[in-house]
């Protein structure tokens, strides 16, 4: 009897626990004909409470090219406003990381003060990691949607995922 109340109790104590936990979503894209640095293959977004995490992969970023990467944050219900989180590495290695007050639904925006945001560019494993707290992009609602795309400063070359909506954990 003992050991079935605490069963019971663990796996109702492990439903709660998943339960208070952020909405994980993947933006899945695969290969694409676009320069392989540009080329989004996937993007797993975890919409923590307090913090927003992304890891975007790519076909292969290598230190010699450059890259950049943009994540349209749209939080809803909110107001009209939506956010870019923006990273760039230049062949040089120099690194621009920001969040930006969007301009022009997902690509232009300006640069908005962010402490605490984090980014972390691992070419071993092409990919990059982001950290962005959440109060940076006030108001925000119960859910936001996002959208990655990269490239686009010739204006030939980019690449982009669909929208995906994730409720905010």
């Amino acid at each position: 009897m003992r050991t079935t109340l605490a069963l019971l109790l663990a796996v109702l104590l492990g439903t709660l626990t998943t339960a208070a936990h952020a909405e994980d979503g993947v933006l899945r894209d695969g290969r694409d004909r676009v320069p392989a640095q540009q080329d989004i293959l996937n993007v797993r977004i975890d919409n923590g409470a307090e913090t927003l995490r992304m890891t975007a992969r790519f076909r292969d970023l290598r230190p010699d090219r450059r890259a950049n990467f943009r994540m349209f944050v749209d939080p809803r219900p909110a107001d009209d406003r939506a956010f870019i989180v923006f990273a760039m590495r230049a062949a040089d290695g120099r690194e621009v990381a920001q969040v930006q007050l969007s301009t022009d639904d997902e690509f232009g925006g300006t640069p908005i003060r962010c402490d605490g945001l984090r980014v972390r560019w691992d070419l071993a494993r092409d990919r990059i990691r982001f950290a962005v707290p959440q109060d940076c992009m006030r108001p925000g609602g119960r859910v936001s949607r996002f959208k990655a795309v990269s490239g686009f400063w010739d204006g030939l070359h980019g690449d982009w995922t669909r929208f995906v909506t994730i409720r905010k954990g």
